[in-house]
This record gives C-alpha cells, sequence and structure tokens, in this order.
C-alpha cells in the first residue's frame, strides 16, 4: 500500500443535523451541499480559522461530524473533495442515480 502525503488543500466537511445530506463550509462561514462553494484552505492557519467557524455551527447544533477533508481545484478553478470516499458523500450512491438526493426526489411525509 502507498504511503498517503498530507493534502495540501482541504475543506471542512459536516453532517446537517435537519437534513443529514454531506454540507461543506462556505467562506461565509454558511453551509451548502455544493462542494464547489466550499471554502478551500491552503494552510494550517486557514485550516484552523475555518475549524474554529465550524466548531462554533456546531456548538450551535447546526451540523455534526465536523473534519477536514483532503479538497484540490478542478480544470474550472472550483474546489472538490480529492477523494473518491467524499466524492461519493456528497454525491450520493453511485448507482441508481435516479433516486435520492442526487437526482432531486423528495420524499412525501
Amino acid at each position: 500500500m502507498a504511503d498517503l502525503k498530507p493534502a495540501s488543500s482541504q475543506m471542512i466537511s459536516a453532517n446537517d443535523l435537519w437534513t443529514g445530506q454531506v454540507v461543506f463550509l462556505t467562506r461565509a462561514a454558511s453551509w451548502t451541499t455544493d462542494p464547489a462553494r466550499a471554502a478551500l484552505s491552503e494552510s494550517a492557519e486557514d485550516s484552523e480559522a475555518l475549524l474554529g467557524l465550524a466548531a462554533q455551527s456546531n456548538a450551535r447544533a447546526e451540523v455534526e461530524l465536523v473534519h477536514l477533508i483532503a479538497a484540490s481545484l478542478r480544470d474550472d478553478g472550483t474546489p472538490w473533495p480529492s477523494r473518491n470516499r467524499e466524492d461519493i458523500r456528497a454525491l450520493g450512491p453511485t448507482v441508481r442515480r435516479d433516486l435520492g438526493y442526487q437526482a432531486e426526489v423528495r420524499p412525501t411525509l
């Protein structure tokens, strides 16, 4: 198995407590389900500052399971998770994309 190198770029991921969806922290200290709108950290100091914002949101019971994830810039200049695991968390299951939140299907209550 190859050694994993620390990511040079990172973003903050969490789970929304109301919807259960994966969300990403923006520079405006809000949460989005779109990874392309997430704040991208390029330094340890910036990551710590973003984690501080996320901790405040966690303390207000808005999100849970806050953590840094590896990220990189796509060809269009937008940030995106670097690892497949985070890609799947953001986009939903890799089978039956016609179902679930990735298809914009909302359950009726």
